[in-house]
């Protein structure tokens, strides 16, 4: 951890922190793995049977589950977009400013990002023109500043740009800007365009940070975010290899190779090399000898099929998924909505616990965002309503609609405004319309 940002800063000091080095080069990994790179990762492939590194390219078997995964959970988060509610008045200035700020997308990009690096910080800021931003800023340039108990201080974010370090220092109501000069690693001179900005407090009465980190799973160990990479890392492994060694093996006897009779083998006396007419059409036979034939191989490999069906199990286990969250169906038949729910109940867990962290930080940013574009907006009558993502059973749900219509459980109105999503207002007009059809029905009768 770093409890001062001035002493990392500093002529002379090694950039990066060689307190950050760890987490940085787990970043560098996990981003070489979600980017399918994976032989940077597992250098053990490389090894499997060439000594030529353009030979390992062709042969290895990379399974990108890493990228699969990392999307999956935004997927089921936000790719149906949740409902930000707030207070009537202002409701219509909100609903255009997540469009404006490019709310969603930069979610998405920060939920990717929690997946694969168990972290991710978004800022809010306002560009040249005066306009509020929402950015998911990558967490390799994230360094934060606590103190001794633990608690976050002040935000760095630091980036290289050729010999140019770019600073960011976020603290309430303020963000301060410094350069240095990067030589060899080292920072090379003092900072230099200092600059503190105080607008947010200032002018938006804004005395927090312009900064929230959005987080995956959290201990008391580990309060910046797990990735989803490492403990599935063996598995991932241990398949990538067992497959490229089996297409090894059955690239090696895809063609299977030729006996013939001994006379259609043709040796010259002189050097005694063997050459064998593939032309040939007729093979004399001598008493006794076996026509011609091919050689096949059964190379016995049901039980690595056994072991990767084994492996999957393991794999779907540890990453808290399933077959069907993937798009793969086990009987092979469609599902019904309550089925498929019961079958991605790990899934749903999972995406649950990532929202008791998201919807407090989202709600937060929502709040900045509001206050840069000055919007009176109260920050407790911000609400998320969460989707689970998965289709609608559309068949499913008017059965139990229309039963619990029949038992006298709900209303018309109160079932049509659930299963439609329409307002009071849209089932009224609903069902004024449906009277008047009958009113006139019956008078043609």
């Amino acid at each position: 951890m770093i409890y001062d940002v001035e002493s990392i800063l500093q002529k002379g000091l090694r950039w990066p922190p060689d307190a950050e080095k760890s987490r940085l080069t787990l970043y560098k990994q996990n981003e070489n793995l979600f980017d399918g790179n994976h032989t940077a990762v597992y250098t053990g492939l490389l090894r499997l049977f060439h000594e030529n590194a353009a030979e390992h390219s062709k042969i290895v078997m990379c399974l990108n589950w890493h990228r699969r995964l990392s999307t999956l959970w935004p997927d089921l988060l936000i790719g149906e977009l949740p409902d930000v509610k707030v207070s009537e008045s202002n409701q219509e200035a909100i609903d255009q400013l997540l469009i404006d700020t490019s709310l969603w997308p930069e979610t998405y990009k920060a939920l990717i990002d929690t997946s694969r690096f168990g972290t991710c910080p978004m800022k809010g800021y306002l560009d040249d023109s005066g306009l509020p931003h929402a950015q998911a800023v990558a967490p390799s340039r994230w360094f934060p500043i606590v103190d001794s108990a633990g608690q976050v201080i002040e935000h760095l974010l630091a980036w290289q740009i050729d010999k140019t370090l770019n600073c960011e220092i976020h603290r309430k109501g303020e963000v301060e800007t410094r350069t240095y000069q990067i030589i060899d690693g080292k920072i090379a001179s003092e900072a230099t365009d200092i600059e503190i900005n105080q607008e947010a407090k200032t002018t938006y009465g804004i005395d927090d940070y312009l900064l929230v980190p959005l987080c995956n799973l959290t201990t008391t160990t580990n309060q910046w975010g797990i990735d989803d990479y490492t403990s599935l890392d063996p598995i991932i492994k241990r398949l990538e290899t067992r497959l490229t060694r089996l297409g090894r093996i059955l690239d090696a006897h895809s063609e299977p190779a030729m006996g013939v009779p001994e006379d259609a083998i043709i040796r010259n006396p002189e050097t005694g090399e063997v050459h064998y007419d593939s032309n040939l059409r007729v093979f004399p036979l001598a008493e006794g000898q076996s026509p011609p034939q091919y050689i096949t191989w059964d190379g016995q490999l049901s039980a690595s099929f056994q072991e990767i069906a084994f492996l999957m199990d393991q794999l779907y286990a540890l990453s808290e998924t399933c077959p069907q969250a993937f798009g793969q169906s086990v009987s092979g038949t469609a599902e019904s909505g309550t089925s498929l729910r019961l079958r991605m109940m790990a899934p749903l867990k999972k995406v649950e616990r990532m929202r008791i962290n998201v919807d407090p930080a989202l709600k937060k940013l929502i709040w900045l965002l509001a206050k840069l574009a000055n919007i009176p907006l109260d920050p407790k009558e911000i609400s998320i309503s969460w989707k689970d993502g998965l289709p609608n059973d559309d068949k499913e749900q008017s059965q139990i609609e229309m039963t619990d219509v029949t038992a006298g459980i709900t209303s018309k109105k109160a079932s049509a405004m659930r299963r439609y999503g329409w307002t009071s207002d849209q089932a009224d007009a609903d069902q004024m319309q449906i009277k008047e059809e009958l009113a006139l029905q019956g008078g043609m009768m």
